[in-house]
């Protein structure tokens, strides 16, 4: 595991959707060094991003089984959300739809032309651009159309956080997203 908090609860929902008993599982943290520690065969398994450590394997040649937790284990959910208190939404509701109008236009300038963003991407992270591209690329189906949430999916994704304790209690969709300002065009 990379020692983040939901760790324990991703791989508990990995494991258990696949018939498995996450308790036989013996974990150590290995930070964000998946790719090294499954390159070297350090580890058997990881839990990593699979549009970021995922490709970096697939860009190596290393032939890995990837469980994606929003396919395989747990409902789909948002990889991205911006966060804004209450409050502020409520005083500055402007301001706060239009950065995410900027979000969506910048989104669907990537989807049409990726070349600029994928240059300031790789040039920010000093990463290599053919990585870059190909991580942009697991992502892009994604991404369309850009912004987006599902009520739905939401209500899923809350119920699974609580049952596996990524969260203490299952949050109030309504007061947690505002859903009319991600539906907002």
């Amino acid at each position: 595991v990379a020692g983040l908090p939901s760790d324990d609860a991703v791989l508990r929902a990995v494991v258990e959707a696949d018939g498995g008993r996450a308790e036989r599982v013996r974990t150590t943290t290995i930070g964000f060094s998946a790719v090294p520690a499954l390159v070297t065969r350090r580890v058997a398994a990881a839990t990593a991003f699979w549009n970021a450590e995922g490709v970096a394997l697939r860009e190596r040649g290393v032939v890995t089984r990837e469980f994606r937790i929003g396919e395989d284990a747990a409902p789909r959910y948002p990889e991205l959300v911006l966060v804004v208190r209450r409050e502020s939404l409520d005083r500055d509701r402007r301001r706060v739809e239009a950065a995410v109008a900027a979000v969506r236009a910048g989104t669907a300038a990537a989807l049409d032309d990726p070349r600029p963003a994928l240059a300031a991407i790789a040039r920010a992270s000093s990463a290599d651009p053919g990585l870059v591209r190909a991580q942009f690329e697991a992502v892009r189906p994604a991404l369309a159309p850009p912004v987006r949430l599902d009520r739905r999916s939401l209500e899923a994704w809350a119920n699974f956080a609580e049952r596996f304790g990524i969260l203490r209690s299952r949050p109030e969709i309504e007061r947690a997203f505002a859903l009319d300002v991600a539906a907002a065009r």
